[in-house]
């Protein structure tokens, strides 16, 4: 077969690739020989995902993103798989000539574009939450912290969200935050919905809604000022 032949005879084979030019490889040539042939689409997900956790490994990512590492790639993966891939015409003009380099080439810029951007949209949205619940500009060493406390954004993403919805029961324990308050933000965070979207269901001003998180955030600043947080 003619696609079989050039991919003998005019570039080197898989297996005399290293591993990153073997994810590389294997993606430009089931996107120029193999878009026809049944099961294609799960078996170049399956290698995209190969090179996305080539590219970010556990534990690549450190600040506000450490331990998400999963969710930059998903997030990179729905954009490839969705946008970036089919828009682009230098990788449909690669596979109409028939041109891996090209391809494998055009593959490679939009990994690397789309993790980009999903490192920052996810990045946005943490520190767009974070403000919108607890403004955490830098945590001070007070005497009832444990001495090795980091700041909260050094934090692994579980521990996080962990530490907010225990701060917010222990205000509400104490009668400095209304339960329906608590349960409000609670709501928020687990269906990742925003003021615009809470506002509307509440029936009432976004600038109120606003107004409203702003008190829960600093209830919650104080409850955070008498916590420990979690060992490194």
């Amino acid at each position: 077969m003619v696609g079989s032949e050039m991919s003998t005879n005019t570039h080197p084979t898989i297996a005399s690739c290293s591993q990153e030019e073997n994810h590389i490889s294997a993606l430009a040539f089931a996107w120029i020989f193999h878009q026809s042939t049944r099961g294609w689409g799960e078996r170049f997900a399956e290698l995209l995902d190969q090179r996305l956790r080539q590219i970010m490994p556990k534990g690549r990512l450190s600040g506000i993103l450490n331990g998400l590492e999963d969710e930059v790639r998903q997030n990179a993966a729905l954009l490839l798989l969705e946008q970036y891939f089919h828009g682009n015409h230098r990788l449909h003009e690669a596979r109409q000539n028939l041109d891996l380099v090209a391809a494998a080439n055009q593959i490679q810029r939009s990994i690397n574009a789309a993790l980009r951007l999903s490192q920052i949209r996810l990045r946005r949205t943490l520190y767009s939450e974070s403000q919108r619940f607890i403004q955490f500009e830098e945590i001070h060493h007070a005497p009832t912290h444990s001495p090795d406390c980091r700041h909260m954004f050094q934090l692994p993403f579980e521990d996080r969200l962990r530490l907010l919805v225990s701060l917010l029961e222990k205000s509400v324990t104490d009668r400095s935050l209304s339960k329906p308050s608590a349960e409000m933000i609670r709501e928020m965070i687990d269906r990742g919905i925003t003021q615009v979207q809470m506002a509307r269901e509440l029936g009432i001003s976004r600038a109120a809604l606003s107004q409203r998180i702003s008190k829960i955030s600093d209830v919650v600043q104080n409850a955070l000022e008498t916590t420990e947080l979690p060992n490194s």
